[in-house]
C-alpha cells in the first residue's frame, strides 16, 4: 500500500491531501451546523416556556383582580339584578385563573419554582374560600359583615399572594433574560466556528490553486 502511494505523481498525493482535508473541514462544518440547530431549537423553546408562564401569570394575576373588584361590586349591588352579573363575572374570573394557572404548571421547572408554586395554590385555595363566604354573607344582605371581612382579610390575603405571584413573575423574566443572552453567546460561538471553517476552506483552496500551477504540475511529471 505504501508502496503504491510512493508511486503516486506529486501532484496525485497534493491533490489527495487537500481532499482529504476539506472533507474533514466539510464533515466539522456539518457536524456544528447541526449541533447549533439542536441547541437552537433546544434554547428556542426554553426561552418560549419563559415567556408563555410570565403571560399566564399576568393573565392570572389579572383575573385575580378582577374577582376583588367584582367582589365589591357585589357587596355594593342595588339589587339582585346587579348581584346576578357581579356573580357571573367572578365565575369567569375564576374559570381564567385557574386556566392560566393550570397552563403555568405545565412548565414548572422542578425543585424551588414548583415548591412556590404549590404553596400559592394552597393560599389561592384559601383566598377562593374566603371570597365564597364573603359572597354568601352579601348575598345574605349581610353586606357591613361582607365589607369588613373583605376589607380585613380579604384583602390582606390578596396581597401577599400577589407578592408572592410576583416573586414567581421575576424569576421567569430574569430566566428569559437569561436564556436569551445564552442564545446570543450560542449563536456568536457557532458563527465563529463557522466563519473558521470557512476561512479555513477558502485558504485551503487557495494552496490548492497554488500547489496545482504549471511548477507543480512540471515538477509531478519530472
Amino acid at each position: 500500500m505504501s508502496s503504491s502511494v510512493n508511486n503516486l505523481p506529486l501532484m496525485a498525493k497534493i491533490t489527495g491531501v487537500f481532499a482529504l482535508i476539506l472533507t474533514i473541514l466539510l464533515i466539522m462544518s456539518g457536524v456544528s451546523y447541526k449541533g447549533m440547530q439542536s441547541i437552537k431549537l433546544g434554547s428556542d423553546e426554553t426561552y418560549e416556556d419563559y415567556l408563555i408562564s410570565i403571560v399566564d401569570l399576568a393573565t392570572a394575576e389579572a383575573a385575580l383582580r378582577d374577582l376583588f373588584i367584582l367582589q365589591k361590586a357585589h357587596i355594593i349591588a342595588p339589587d339582585d339584578n346587579a348581584m346576578e352579573q357581579a356573580e357571573a363575572g367572578i365565575q369567569e374570573a375564576s374559570e381564567k385563573l385557574t386556566a392560566a394557572l393550570e397552563s403555568y404548571k405545565l412548565k414548572l421547572d422542578p425543585g424551588k419554582e414548583t415548591t412556590a408554586f404549590n404553596a400559592l395554590l394552597d393560599k389561592l385555595d384559601d383566598l377562593l374560600a374566603l371570597n365564597a363566604k364573603i359572597i354568601n354573607l352579601s348575598s345574605s344582605n349581610q353586606d357591613d359583615v361582607a365589607s369588613e371581612l373583605s376589607r380585613t382579610g380579604f384583602r390582606s390575603q390578596f396581597d401577599a399572594l400577589a407578592k408572592d405571584a410576583a416573586i414567581l413573575q421575576k424569576a421567569n423574566v430574569d430566566g428569559a433574560e437569561d436564556q436569551d443572552q445564552k442564545n446570543e453567546a450560542t449563536y456568536s460561538n457557532a458563527t465563529t466556528v463557522m466563519a473558521t471553517i470557512t476561512i479555513s476552506a477558502i485558504v485551503l483552496l487557495g494552496l490548492f490553486w497554488c500547489f496545482s500551477g504549471p511548477r507543480w504540475r512540471d515538477r509531478s511529471v519530472a
